[in-house]
């Protein structure tokens, strides 16, 4: 995260995703509450998920119990129990009703666009009450916390099966510290949840994120003093252009990776850039087969 000499005060400001913030609030130095931020990496969808969904350990005590297949004939058992003070931003409880919406709603939705994990649930099922949610899989599923990241809140929705209308423009719930006031193809403008429940509340009463064209507009943006916090794509040269007496940067590094895409359309034609070889299947599968997945796979995991 970096941020400006005048905005040191909101460096402890953790929003959870990779976008430039902006903090709008009381300043010492500051003529004007409100000061907006970059970023060239968010997106709608990334950023609704985070901010307005309860995570599986924001919402449960963090007990979890997986079974063989023992239990009930399922593959795998999940029992998860929902911490009874975790709430939405209008206080109403998150319970069993949630969990289940969250989970009709990414399976039937017409053009859902991935249903990986929640294909092997055989069943959720409220458990001794409406704070505890049972479910099982066909299969042992390893990621199954990722299943429950997000959640919908049940009674914001008219059908929690088909949610393909609802959320065009705004999610009008929240279970983190921030809740969406606005959202725009300009500007997401995010305000403090006044109702949060967990132990790590905003910092700040409102975050103004603001698209940029590329990490040069992005970090001259910063530089001029026009945004207090900026994540931009690392690059050749990055830490030279950070090179100013006026910000302070942290570098961050991790793992990344690639997804590797075949060009396999039947009406590929050669040409100077491609040969079209990866029309032919077997052509394919020898590609894949001379990556070393194995290593793939300890670099990432």
């Amino acid at each position: 995260m970096r941020i400006t000499k005048r905005s040191t005060r909101y460096a402890a400001l953790a929003v959870g995703l990779a976008f430039v913030a902006a903090s709008c609030g009381s300043d010492d130095n500051a003529g004007s509450n409100d000061t907006t931020g970059a970023t060239t990496a968010a997106t709608t969808a990334a950023t609704t998920a985070e901010t307005t969904a309860a995570t599986t350990a924001e919402t449960t005590g963090g007990s979890t119990e997986t079974t063989g297949a023992s239990a009930g004939g399922a593959a795998m058992t999940l029992t998860m129990n929902i911490n009874p003070d975790a709430k939405w931003d209008d206080g109403t409880p998150i319970t069993f009703n949630d969990f289940k919406c969250n989970v009709d709603a990414i399976l039937n939705t017409p053009g859902s666009l991935s249903t990986v994990g929640y294909d092997k649930i055989t069943s959720i099922e409220q458990g001794t009450d409406d704070h505890q949610v049972v479910v099982k899989f066909s299969e042992v599923y390893a990621p199954y916390k990722n299943l429950f990241a997000t959640l919908i809140k049940a009674d914001a929705v008219s059908d929690c099966k088909d949610v393909s209308a609802d959320f065009a423009d705004n999610i009008p719930f929240s279970a983190m510290p921030y809740k969406i006031e606005s959202w725009s193809l300009d500007q997401l403008v995010l305000a403090k949840n006044a109702g949060y429940y967990g132990n790590d509340p905003g910092k700040v009463d409102k975050i103004v994120m603001v698209p940029k064209a590329d990490s040069d507009t992005e970090i001259a943006s910063l530089v001029s003093g026009e945004t207090d916090f900026i994540f931009p794509q690392a690059y050749a040269g990055i830490t030279d252009a950070l090179n100013d007496p006026k910000i302070d940067s942290t570098p961050g590094y991790g793992t990344n990776y690639e997804g590797l895409y075949f060009q396999q359309g039947q009406d590929c034609t050669p040409d100077e850039t491609r040969s079209c070889a990866f029309k032919d299947a077997d052509f394919r599968h020898a590609f894949a087969k001379s990556i070393d997945r194995n290593l793939v796979r300890d670099n990432i995991y």
